[in-house]
């Protein structure tokens, strides 16, 4: 689990937990979301951070400013404590007002989703390429609710995720959509801070699949190779690996507990199967 400067790893084993800070090799970080190289390595999204200042904003006295979004890429070795930035932003922005915050990045099964918190309204970018460049597609949430985060479902469809305002308490609320970049008329309320047992405000939400990530070879060895490589195609757990769900790349090999798995096409659909 990530914080704005901290990492704490679960053993999935034994429970136990361990701690440690977060460095990238230049600037800091907020709002951050996660997923997973071909390889295996982590690749983090996030707004940059600015000293002195809400970073989501533009500056008291601006009338406009320039926010991004960025990625970084795991330092092979450090076990997801040091990562280096990519070349360039994935989104680059120019905001009148209000907020431009807590991106959240997924696979939709064709294409690479990056959500973006407006306020209480969401918006969609999308790219062939993990590393690459996002085009905005269009208002998923508009003020229904923000800080999302998205998960393709093993049928395909795509589940998201918002917070929202109910009276005076907060609400996880979620809806499905065909690919996740279209507008969505209504979402249904998901979790309650009241059903937990935490007050009134249940907030951000934040998804992961149950499952086994990409072995990374590479993060076995101290000092391995940086953030450079651009990955065109999606890593598997993205989308969820288990016997039936979907994959993107044919050919592509995984495992789920002691279940080794292939990516093969299906009708019209690819999805992971036995080897």
């Amino acid at each position: 689990m990530f914080s704005t400067s901290d990492l704490m790893r679960i053993d999935m084993t034994t429970g136990a937990t361990t701690t440690s800070t977060v460095t990238l090799n230049g600037g800091t970080y907020v709002d951050p979301s996660l997923a997973q190289l071909p390889d295996g390595r982590l690749i983090l999204f996030f707004l940059p951070g600015i000293l002195g200042q809400d970073s989501a904003q533009c500056a008291a006295g601006q009338t406009s400013c320039v926010r991004e979004i960025k990625s970084a890429v795991e330092v092979a070795g450090s076990d997801g404590a040091r990562f280096e930035v990519d070349p360039g932003a994935r989104i680059s922005e120019t905001i009148t007002g209000g907020a431009f915050s807590d991106p959240d990045i997924f696979y939709n099964g064709a294409e690479w989703v990056l959500y973006v918190s407006r306020g209480p309204s969401v918006h969609a970018y999308t790219s062939g390429s993990i590393q690459g460049s996002y085009t905005f597609r269009g208002v998923v949430s508009n003020n229904l609710g923000g800080v999302p985060a998205g998960l393709q479902f093993a049928d395909g469809s795509i589940a998201t995720y918002v917070h929202t305002s109910s009276g005076a308490s907060t609400e996880i609320r979620r809806a499905t959509s065909a690919a996740g970049t279209s507008a969505i008329p209504s979402f249904q309320t998901s979790l309650t801070a009241q059903s937990l047992g935490l007050g009134n405000h249940a907030e951000s939400p934040g998804l992961a699949l149950n499952s086994a990530g990409i072995t990374c070879a590479a993060c076995a060895t101290a000092g391995g190779s940086s953030g450079t490589t651009t990955s065109t195609a999606a890593p598997a757990t993205s989308v969820g690996v288990r016997v039936g769900g979907a994959c993107a790349r044919v050919g592509a090999t995984a495992t789920s507990g002691k279940t080794k798995l292939v990516c093969k096409k299906s009708a019209k659909k690819t999805v992971w199967v036995k080897r």
